[in-house]
């Protein structure tokens, strides 16, 4: 096993057994309610441990889709996008930087086992942001990984940087807007929201919308990117 898979093993284990004993010793949601109490109080201070802990969670490629929604519960929809889409930025940009740096060599082993990667990496020479876009949007290829995985590709960071931000935009709004709104659906779910409570029902009504344009270029996305990919392994030699 090579030292970076060792390292994130060891990492995994300490943190699987701290969260582990946490929830056995702490009661974990009253401690949840009063963090976000104490974040919607103190947004400013709050906002660079929660932007710190992201980029953290994207390095070491664990799941960002929980901190999402809870971005959006701690900051609400607007705020919480807005601090989600930057940090989530960061953290690609982290591992990007690193896949091209001192991981290189692991990357480049991971990419191997990867036989479509190969025609993403050709495809990239030719429309480079088109399809790092494509592939956020799509969501094909594992986030966290792609991170690491564009860094031993020819595209330049400002460019991916750019493709990978707008490219993540819309389903980070909709994680964001399910956290945001989390309260108001479980309560009309529960039957507690009072009939002229009308922000329930149009929190609803947004989710589905949202879902729905989600769901559209996600599938329009991935239709495109197969033809580019399609394309790359038609004429690998260009």
């Amino acid at each position: 096993m090579s030292t970076p898979k060792k390292i994130a093993l060891f990492v995994w284990l300490v943190l699987s057994i701290g969260l582990g004993w946490v929830a056995l010793n702490y009661p974990v949601a009253e401690r949840l309610v009063g963090l976000a109490e104490w974040v919607r109080a103190n947004p400013w201070q709050s906002i660079p441990l929660f932007v710190f802990t992201y980029v953290a969670v994207t390095v070491l490629m664990a799941p960002g889709w929980i901190m999402t929604v809870f971005g959006g519960y701690l900051f609400g929809w607007l705020a919480g996008t807005a601090v989600v889409s930057v940090a989530s930025l960061l953290g690609a940009i982290a591992a990007f930087v690193a896949g091209r740096t001192f991981l290189r060599d692991w990357v480049a082993g991971r990419a191997e086992k990867f036989p479509r990667f190969h025609a993403i990496d050709r495809a990239i020479e030719k429309k480079g942001f088109a399809v790092v876009f494509l592939t956020r949007v799509s969501a094909v290829f594992p986030y966290n990984l792609l991170n690491y995985l564009y860094g031993v590709t020819g595209i330049d960071l400002g460019r991916y940087a750019l493709a990978t931000w707008l490219g993540m935009l819309p389903v980070i709004a909709m994680y964001v807007f399910a956290g945001a709104t989390a309260e108001d659906i479980l309560a009309l779910a529960r039957g507690e929201a009072d009939s002229g409570q009308a922000g329930v029902v149009i929190a609803v009504v947004a989710a589905v919308a949202i879902i729905l344009v989600v769901v559209i270029l996600t599938k329009t996305a991935t239709r495109m990117l197969d033809e580019d990919l399609a394309a790359g392994e038609a004429d690998p030699g260009n």
